[in-house]
């Protein structure tokens, strides 16, 4: 034992020489902390001279050597510290087979203890030379109480390493053994809950650890992030299996697939396959227990997944079981990764067809490589008659189908700033060779444009304007999943009725249209300076808790051109008019709010930037630039009638003044304006006709110049007078009656009483049906009721409307009537009794039930002979 003292303090005097070079050469400095360990910073203090910074190590390097602190105890790797390593022999013998570690990986204060298999542990107080991964076994006792959270029996396969780890089964937290000729037995199972095969040792010759593995599961424990634990035991029957592969051995893996063997019906609707991939090297492994794939602390957070490269295998230590076998490519780490995760097995003809979640990309458009992307695209898809898609509701779908989510941050400072949610009904055929298997999906590289490229049938963009907190998949919000499933799908005529409204909450600004049919594009307007959809028809962003902000594209060109501000999201406490109304028609900006009206004739590009998702790391760039250029002053959501003055118009403003019904037609823009009286004007706005302003209702149309005019009042007639169902009605039937109103005047024709009557001989009419009805300027209506003669003879049906004229307060009354001869009710005779409905339904029903009386009749006579 003296001689492992002697070496390793030699050893220790190797290494810091080795520092002592390195510092004076490099200009590093050492500073203490307390106790025995150490580190190193790069000198900030540049104009210390050499000869000082010397004379500093020399000092360190004695206080070093004539401390006695050891190398080892000094600086072990990150996850696990080492304070005392103590050999013996387990069985009494002459020779060393026994190491323990003390020091701390899950506590404290924990213990390992290293029993040699191979009869051939040196003898040294360095645990990296005192023990190996090859033929030991290793037992962790966290918290050093005298029991095992964790055994691992390390030993031979072939020409690799295999790993067995055992952990608790009986539930008492201790994974118990036996001591059998100095060596120990896992008495607490038969079977290890976890095997790991290294097909080329632990390590490559180069000394970089070898991600060459395969991995066996038996058990509950996380084999993956959606293991259902409650379908698994501890039996000896393989649950899992994870293969992981550095095909070009780097050290750092570049592929992972995990196979469960899900012991439930193929129809359930649980992830069978995950398969992680990378596309760049990962930060060195960290905080690991001695074994480089075991985590040494409690399980790792999911956000440190993007600034650290964690050991994979968690041990929930308190309970001494193993809780993950990890992912070892992470599948959210990183900007150069991507993972599928499948409903679908991986198993039978290649290559494999999968669903969900296949595939998902992270990109690194920046080029940072700090772990966090700037881009994401992720896929949820469905084959053609996927059994599991609806499986729920007892339907199959004929054709594939697919959500994307696309979300990106354009400035790289890890917040969200777009999310783009498409539906579409396109098929995944390509497929994707890897050296052990091939699966139908999409290259890595080539998803951004695959989406890019094709037309989707529904599309929203949601857009954080509040900010947004980081996620590991992007923004969540606009996901539609009722609208795929029931509307793309066609077993529903129409969209999901409020799903827009309950996706995104407050600060979230999202735009949508049900019938995309497009290639996702993206503009920034020229009026609000921010970046909207192209081809969404409709949009809403809730300001706050009170406020929204509504927009619709009027005349279908792709662009919005009305802002609607709302002080209250009730519909029925914001009135018919909204607070505040900007519309853009391509020749006039108008705004109507405030108590006042404002036109400006203005002549702006349909976007002042214009581009697709950002696919690449020069259209990420390209976007990013195009936002600091254009986008610096956007228009504030609480005052739209400050465009005038951001884009340098003068307008004609009307106080005491608004506008009401603004909307593109073919014929260009149109719509009402309503003085009220003590209006002013500022201003040019003129008018035709000889019309003078005056309190009163004007139409507008937009026109250059924008023109008003007095509108005409409402006049009503009934088009076509009254239609009957049937023009020979028989007593007790059903007659449908409908008339058609149009209203050939310009102003709306406000609560129209509709009613509809009916009168025989000279009895007083009889009320069919009443309703009030809104009839708009240059618009038609259709009204219907149902009528049932209860007597033959001659009657007389009637509509009738009623309304008051708002200019002149006089009443207004139309009415026509007709005439109709009501047949009785026997009127065909015998065959019109039995077959009124003309069918001969009842004739065949009749003759059936006398076949059945005869029927009756002649057995009876039967049975009465036998007697």
């Amino acid at each position: 034992m003296a001689s492992g003292t002697s070496k390793t303090r030699s050893t220790q005097v190797d290494y810091l020489d080795s520092l002592l070079y390195k510092a004076y050469t490099d200009g590093f400095i050492i500073s203490f902390r307390s106790g025995p360990r150490f580190v190193l910073a790069k000198s900030a203090f540049t104009s210390i001279t050499l000869k000082k910074s010397f004379l500093i190590y020399i000092v360190i390097l004695a206080t070093l050597l004539f401390s006695g602190t050891k190398a080892v105890d000094a600086a072990g790797p990150e996850g696990f510290t080492v304070s005392k390593v103590v050999q013996s022999s387990a069985d009494n013998g002459p020779r060393v087979n026994l190491t323990t570690i003390n020091g701390s990986f899950a506590t404290g204060n924990d213990r390992v203890l290293v029993y040699d298999r191979g009869a051939d542990m040196g003898e040294s107080s360095d645990w990296r030379k005192a023990t190996d991964f090859v033929n030991d076994t290793w037992l962790f006792d966290a918290g050093a109480d005298g029991t095992v959270q964790l055994a691992i029996v390390f030993g031979k396969e072939g020409d690799g390493l295999v790993a067995k780890l055992f952990d608790d089964q009986d539930g008492d937290g201790n994974v118990s053994y036996n001591v059998v000729s100095g060596s120990p037995v896992i008495k607490e199972s038969d079977r290890p809950t976890v095997i790991i095969v290294a097909k080329d040792g632990w390590w490559t010759k180069a000394g970089k650890i070898n991600y060459n593995l395969d991995i066996k599961v038996d058990g509950k424990l996380q084999a993956t992030e959606d293991f259902d634990l409650d379908r698994y035991k501890h039996e000896g029957i393989i649950d899992a299996e994870t293969h992981v592969r550095d095909y070009d051995g780097d050290g750092f893996p570049d592929l992972e697939w995990t196979k469960t063997f899900y012991p439930g019906s193929d129809r359930d609707n649980i992830i069978r396959s995950h398969i992680r991939g990378s596309e760049t090297k990962r930060l060195p492994l960290e905080g690991y227990a001695f074994y480089p794939f075991l985590k040494a602390s409690p399980r790792t957070s999911e956000i440190e997944l993007y600034t650290r490269s964690m050991a994979p295998i968690q041990i929930d230590w308190g309970r001494g079981k193993i809780a993950s076998t990890g992912e070892f490519i992470s599948s959210r780490w990183g900007g150069n990764t991507w993972f599928i995760k499948a409903k679908a097995h991986m198993r039978g003809e290649q290559p494999y067809k999968l669903d969900f979640e296949n595939p998902f990309g992270f990109y690194d458009f920046s080029g940072t490589n700090d772990g966090y992307p700037d881009v994401q695209v992720r896929l949820e898809y469905n084959p053609p008659n996927d059994p599991i898609f609806n499986a729920e509701l007892g339907r199959r779908f004929p054709k594939p189908i697919e959500t994307v989510r696309y979300s990106w941050d354009i400035d790289h400072n890890h917040t969200w700033d777009f999310g783009l949610n498409l539906i579409g009904r396109h098929e995944i055929d390509s497929v994707v060779e890897f050296p052990e298997f091939s699966i139908k999906s999409i290259p890595y590289k080539e998803i951004p444009n695959w989406v890019k490229e094709r037309k989707w049938d529904v599309a929203n963009l949601v857009i954080p304007e509040n900010g947004y907190a980081w996620t590991s998949e992007g923004v969540y919000e606009g996901q539609w999943l009722q609208s795929r499933d029931d509307y793309v799908t066609g077993f529903s005529d129409t969209p999901p009725d409020g799903e827009v409204e309950t996706t995104a909450g407050v600060g979230f600004r999202v735009e949508y249209n049900y019938q995309y049919q497009r290639q996702p594009m993206l503009y920034l307007s020229p009026i609000d300076n921010r970046i909207h959809l192209l081809g969404a028809s409709d949009g809403h962003w809730k300001i706050d808790a009170q406020r929204r902000l509504e927009y619709e594209d009027l005349n279908g060109d792709g662009y919005i051109d009305q802002w609607r501000l709302w002080n209250s999201w009730n519909e029925a406490d914001r009135g018919v008019e909204a607070n505040e109304t900007l519309t853009y028609s391509g020749d006039y900006l108008l705004y109507s709010g405030a108590g006042l009206a404002a036109f400006a004739p203005a002549t702006l590009p349909t976007a002042l930037y214009q581009a697709a998702p950002p696919g690449n790391s020069e259209e990420w760039a390209s976007f990013g630039q195009a936002l600091k250029k254009y986008g610096k002053e956007p228009l504030p959501n609480t005052s739209l009638m400050s465009v005038f003055g951001r884009l340098s118009l003068v307008p004609t403003v009307i106080n005491g003044a608004g506008l009401s019904d603004v909307r593109m037609t073919q014929k260009g823009l149109s719509g009402w304006l309503v003085i009220e009286p003590g209006f002013s004007k500022s201003g040019a706005l003129l008018a035709s006709e000889g019309t003078t302003l005056a309190p009163g209702q004007y139409m507008f149309r937009g026109e250059i110049p924008l023109t008003i005019r007095k509108a005409t009042g409402p006049s009503l007639s009934l088009n076509g007078g009254m239609q009957l169902s049937s023009n020979a009605p028989s007593e007790g039937e059903q007659v449908g009656l409908s008339a058609s109103l149009a209203n050939s005047g310009e102003k709306t024709a406000s609560n129209v009483l509709v009613t509809f009557y009916s009168q025989f001989g000279t009895d007083d009419p009889q009320v069919l049906s009443r309703s009030f009805r809104e009839i708009r300027g240059g618009s038609a209506v259709k009204e219907d009721t149902v009528w049932f003669p209860r007597q033959p003879g001659e009657w007389r049906i009637g509509v009738r409307t009623e309304y008051v004229d708002a200019e002149s307060n006089e009443p207004r009354v139309m009415e026509i009537e007709s005439t109709v001869n009501v047949l009785p009710w026997d009127n065909a005779g015998w065959l019109g009794f039995v077959d009124v409905s003309g069918s001969g339904k009842t004739v065949l029903i009749i003759a059936s039930l006398g076949l059945v009386m005869l029927t009756s009749l002649a057995a009876g006579v039967v049975l009465l002979s036998t007697y």
